[in-house]
């Protein structure tokens, strides 16, 4: 093994970890965004109680206020669901890249290349299922 052998390596393990580094902290930023949506969601509908109760035990027509904060938890129903879907896209998208490199790296056997990249996609899919059907029944808890 020469010197621009090594280099090699070292090059092409340096750019898998900073690879790696990049989607942990793209994954971790859209945590954080769903944690605030979530959070907001949550104040959304804060405030739709607290208006409708005002609404419908005062004196006074809150119709207009209530419509308002029907539109905002609707929309932090969106913004929730849309950054599930930008996690799930993530992950496929990282399944996919490791099913990539599993099938580069099998050399030997043929076999161990399909089995790693179906069992990748299938978690993927899977993934993505679980995300969609996770604000199914949000969406219907929260009607």
């Amino acid at each position: 093994m020469d010197w621009n052998e090594v280099y090699g390596s070292v090059k092409r393990i340096a750019s898998r970890t900073a690879k790696k580094i990049n989607q942990t902290a793209d994954m971790a930023s859209l945590q954080v965004k769903l944690s605030v949506a979530q959070n907001k969601l949550e104040e959304a509908y804060t405030i739709l109680g607290r208006t409708a109760y005002l609404h419908f035990t005062g004196e006074e027509d809150l119709s207009k206020k209530v419509a308002l904060a029907i539109d905002c938890v609707e929309a932090a129903k969106t913004d929730v669901r849309d950054i599930k879907v930008q996690i799930a896209l993530a992950k496929q998208k990282a399944a996919e890249e490791k099913a990539a490199r599993a099938a580069m790296e099998a050399e030997t056997d043929p076999t161990e290349e399909t089995a790693a990249g179906e069992s990748t996609a299938a978690d993927a899919d899977k993934t993505a299922e679980e995300a969609t059907a996770d604000e199914a029944p949000a969406d219907e808890a929260d009607a």
